[in-house]
């Protein structure tokens, strides 16, 4: 596929389950994936007193065929002689939810303050802990990056950060302490606001994503940090908020809930607004679930089980695709005319010189018939281009992708296009 992977590595806890992650086990982490059996690099000891061997250790587990009696290893041995490559690596998930701001356990695992031994009790302690504040992490940071870097200099680590003013004191503090160490800002977003229901979902990109890239942006060109200089933004998890407040209900066999559309056309606006902000890889918060790749009857039929169907964020991913693709450049897009804000525009310019549109309708009622202009391309374009969208059915449920040709004007300077009620069309025209 040409892809790369993002491995998150443990912050919060060390593998006894005893204290706070270790670098050494993050380093073995990198040893594995992309070491060389013949490697003598020394990972060392942690604080525990486990000695974590050498990079060719774990390089050689992997390139290791499966043993008949398995010593507790064979997971790891995978025939895989040469380097997977995994070049992504993430410091711990979420971290600013250990208890710091909010008190309580957390949701984020952080032994750097023990637990109480049942954890049906309540936390104390850990609201404002100075063990458990954001320098900690940003120090943890350019600890894990320097071990994991001496297995693998070619790696990019990414920091935890945040686009919102929920930590309003995250950024400064783990950026202070961690620069310059790290090569990707780590942000996680769901958009809309809980209780403004479904309707409100497709507008919140525009209104948020932004914003949030702003926000960190500005955090790392603060000269004072010393941050290295175009830091990429990866968002390694994200989906809506409203739905956390107005769910849908699970995704049948034969059908998707009603407003589900809603739902797919926020991951189309979403995917557009990251592209349009040079995101470098966005990641649906879930592969697995009702909104992605559904497990449509986990009970009785196996078969669906493992085999999902295609849900609304993963059409919202795919017909984004067809807007721009990897080495395509996002380009502007105006909207003229009295249909007004329900419609949204995107454009790109394709590396093979072609031109892609993306509009989306958020009226449910009115189909917007739209004249799209290409005279600001810089060239004529081919008078047959292709029409995808991305339509409901009974009115808001998430519908699926179809394709047909359209036609320009005998310019090549203009076409028109049917954008129907809840809806997201892409138009792509070759270079003429």
């Amino acid at each position: 596929m040409g892809a790369n992977a993002v491995i998150t590595v443990n912050y919060g806890m060390n593998p006894q389950g005893t204290g706070p992650g270790v670098p050494q086990e993050a380093a073995a982490w990198v040893a594995y994936a992309n070491g060389d059996p013949a490697s003598t690099v020394v990972i060392g000891v942690d604080n525990t007193g486990h000695d974590w061997q050498t990079v060719g250790y774990w390089a050689s587990l992997r390139a290791a065929r499966k043993m008949s009696t398995d010593d507790g290893n064979n997971f790891l041995r995978i025939s895989h002689t040469a380097p997977i490559g995994v070049k992504y690596w993430e410091i711990g998930n979420e971290i600013y939810g250990n208890g710091y701001y909010h008190g309580n356990c957390g949701w984020e695992a952080d032994m750097r303050v023990p637990y109480p031994p049942n954890m049906g009790t309540t936390c104390t302690g850990r609201k404002d802990n100075a063990a458990l504040a954001p320098p900690v992490y940003g120090m943890a940071v350019k600890q894990y990056a320097a071990a994991m870097k001496a297995v693998d200099p070619t790696i990019k680590i990414g920091a935890v950060l945040v686009g919102n003013n929920e930590y309003p004191d995250w950024n400064a503090k783990v950026l202070a302490a961690a620069c310059p160490s790290f090569d990707l800002a780590i942000l996680h977003w769901y958009g809309g606001n809980v209780g403004t229901g479904l309707t409100a979902l497709p507008s919140a990109p525009e209104t948020e994503i932004p914003g949030i890239f702003s926000t960190v942006r500005a955090a790392l060109a603060t000269a004072t940090y010393g941050c290295p200089a175009d830091i990429p933004v990866m968002v390694t998890e994200w989906g809506p908020n409203s739905l956390s407040g107005n769910d849908l209900p699970v995704s049948m066999p034969d059908m998707a809930p009603a407003g589900s559309q809603y739902a797919g056309l926020f991951a189309t606006e979403s995917y557009a607004n990251f592209m349009e902000q040079g995101a470098l890889a966005v990641h649906w918060l879930e592969l697995h679930n009702r909104s992605f790749l559904a497990q449509i009857d986990w009970n009785a039929d196996p078969f669906t089980r493992y085999n999902d169907a295609r849900r609304w964020g993963h059409k919202g991913m795919n017909i984004a695709h067809f807007l721009a693709a990897g080495n395509d450049t996002m380009v502007q897009a105006t909207v003229s005319g009295t249909f007004g804000a329900a419609l949204k525009a995107h454009a790109s310019l394709h590396a093979d010189g072609a031109v892609g549109v993306m509009m989306t309708n958020t009226n449910k009622n009115v189909a917007a018939n739209v004249t799209v202009s290409l005279a600001g391309t810089g060239a004529a374009r081919g008078c047959v281009g292709a029409r995808y969208a991305y339509a409901p059915v009974d009115t808001d449920q998430d519908g699926d992708l179809a394709y047909e040709p359209i036609f320009a004007a005998a310019d090549g300077m203009s076409v028109p296009v049917a954008v129907p009620p809840l809806s997201t069309v892409v138009v792509v025209f070759p270079k003429k």
